[in-house]
């Protein structure tokens, strides 16, 4: 390990390691459900529109990081939960929240620009059928 790292060690391992997997698990979860309706934006389509479950799906990655969480401080037989939140900066819980709004982003990103390569080669899809249809079309 490098030597930064050494004094954390015990409750402080565990706890980041645990968010920082609660983390990746919410973050998947929202990238892949903003890319439902693969060009639309969450603004101009919100994946809860068509399906109610959306909530339950929002609901139970919460209750699952929660749990988790609460299963660590019970392993580690940490007294309480203000005690494990301690033993990490501050800045490490507000890079939990952040990471997720960051990959949004960045999703959001990345749709526009599907939607422009995506426009492009309709249109060139278009232009390629109706010059080969103008090809056989009787001349006047």
């Amino acid at each position: 390990r490098c030597e930064a790292l050494t004094h954390y060690d015990g409750p402080a391992a565990s706890v980041a390691g645990t968010l920082l997997f609660s983390s990746f698990v919410v973050t998947v979860i929202m990238s892949s459900s903003s890319f439902i309706s693969r060009t639309k934006s969450l603004a101009e389509e919100p994946p809860w529109r068509h399906n109610g479950f959306w909530f339950l799906g929002g609901v139970v990655p919460c209750l699952i990081v929660v749990i988790v969480f609460l299963l660590v401080v019970t392993v580690l037989q940490v007294s309480s939960v203000v005690v494990v939140a301690k033993v990490l900066p501050w800045y490490y819980f507000l890079l939990w929240v952040v990471s997720c709004g960051v990959c949004l982003g960045i999703c959001e990103f990345v749709k526009g620009k599907d939607r422009f390569h995506e426009r492009r080669a309709v249109r060139l899809r278009r232009l390629q059928f109706e010059t080969r249809l103008g090809m056989w079309s009787p001349k006047a």
